[in-house]
């Protein structure tokens, strides 16, 4: 009796963390299957069009996932950790400056991006591919270019409402988007073709933008107290400093993610039946995709909770957090686990002849490595240590305090 007595407690906080982590996720789960929901129905209208449009526009938005929207949602990355502890501090000055920093962060960033699309088809020929190939590319993405400009605004509204635990907004804004999108895409590609299905894409994601722009002033508005603080225009050198240095990382994190499936695209372009390779190998990828936007969004949520936490000052919260969502990715990942063994791949498709499905085969050789190296990394991490660099961050915390055993917890003023 006395050691369930002992073990109720954990229980309580393993069930109330679950609830949490139940309530983040599942909108959130909802609102990237949507996303790439609006990518097969891309796909499939493309395909309408015939083998030549579907593989070109599919290898140009391989060129623009690997040169542009891997970078934008990777050096967005670094607002998760940073409004995350902010929310857990109270911090909201930092909240606000932090989404203006990174949105102008992301616009500096669109330029030289927009400007490499526009010579995506010499690009693409010089690494050998198909010049028809490449015509479609570049026609395809002159016309996805505003997406960019969409995209730096949408990726920084939506990492700053989901560190405070707000997602709801987000799945239904995106659910309204998807749902837009398959007329403008019917609208568009009949009077447009490939070009029209391009700009269907932007439009819809315009759609989101707005939506969760409104949903952004009307909340701000009618909170009270710490919401109403300002901070949005208070960003010296050394905050922008800080950004930069953990946006780098983030960065290179996502778009080695990205890339790895952006990279078997396009080694695709180079088989012997470029066409049909590249257009089964797009129809593949987008129902992978949907299955990726669950372990997608048990990121985010694991992000979001233990940044949380780590701000508030509450370590062991914190690790219980990390735990939980390592239990339901790894629960998950049954379900569909793929790594990073492009060399594996490359042999398997062009030194042993198998193709198409020697670069699909060689995705799976790397998930061990890779899931070893994970856990380890994590298993050797100091919490108590991260919860004090968070509230330092916050600036909460003098940087000299030697008494790393005692994590004072940040009172709101």
């Amino acid at each position: 009796m006395e050691q369930q007595k002992q073990l109720s407690p954990e229980t309580h906080n393993l069930e109330k963390e679950l609830r949490t982590q139940w309530r983040i996720t599942i909108p959130l789960v909802a609102m990237n299957f949507t996303w790439f929901a609006k990518t097969a129905i891309t796909t499939a209208f493309l395909g309408r069009l015939g083998e030549l449009p579907l593989a070109g526009a599919t290898l140009g938005f391989t060129f623009a996932n690997v040169t542009g929207f891997s970078l934008l949602n990777g050096l967005c990355g670094a607002m998760e950790p940073i409004c995350g502890q902010a929310f857990g501090a109270n911090n909201f000055r930092l909240l606000h400056k932090t989404l203006l920093m990174s949105t102008t962060l992301l616009l500096s960033v669109s330029v030289p991006i927009a400007f490499l699309w526009l010579h995506v088809d010499l690009i693409l020929i010089y690494f050998g591919q198909h010049r028809d190939l490449a015509a479609v590319s570049r026609r395809y993405l002159i016309f996805l270019i505003p997406d960019l400009v969409v995209i730096s605004f949408l990726c920084p509204l939506k990492a700053y409402l989901s560190t405070q635990n707000v997602t709801v907004p987000i799945m239904l804004s995106s659910a309204t988007a998807a749902a837009i999108h398959i007329p403008a895409t019917l609208v568009l590609g009949r009077a447009r073709g490939l070009e029209g299905i391009a700009m269907a894409v932007w439009i819809s994601d315009v759609v989101v933008a707005i939506l969760l722009a409104i949903y952004l002033i009307l909340w701000e508005r009618r909170k009270g107290g710490n919401w109403k603080e300002g901070g949005w225009l208070e960003q010296s050198g050394a905050e922008w400093l800080r950004l930069l240095k953990l946006s780098g990382p983030c960065c290179l994190t996502t778009c080695l993610e990205w890339w790895c499936y952006e990279i078997v695209v396009l080694l695709t372009g180079r088989l012997p039946s470029a066409q049909r390779s590249v257009g089964v190998l797009a129809i593949v990828l987008n129902f992978d995709y949907l299955l990726f936007s669950v372990m997608l969004s048990l990121a985010t949520c694991a992000s979001v909770r233990v940044s949380n936490e780590l701000g508030a000052g509450r370590p062991r919260a914190a690790r219980l957090a990390a735990r939980v969502c390592l239990c339901v990715g790894a629960g998950a990942g049954v379900v569909g686990a793929g790594s990073d063994g492009l060399p594996l791949g490359v042999v398997l498709a062009f030194k042993v002849g198998m193709g198409l499905g020697g670069l699909l085969g060689g995705l799976f050789g790397g998930v061990v490595v890779c899931l070893v190296l994970l856990f380890v990394f994590i298993a050797r991490i100091d919490w108590d240590d991260e919860s004090r660099k968070a509230l330092i961050m916050q600036d909460l915390v003098d940087d000299d305090d030697e008494d790393h055993n005692h994590i004072p917890i940040p009172i709101p003023s």
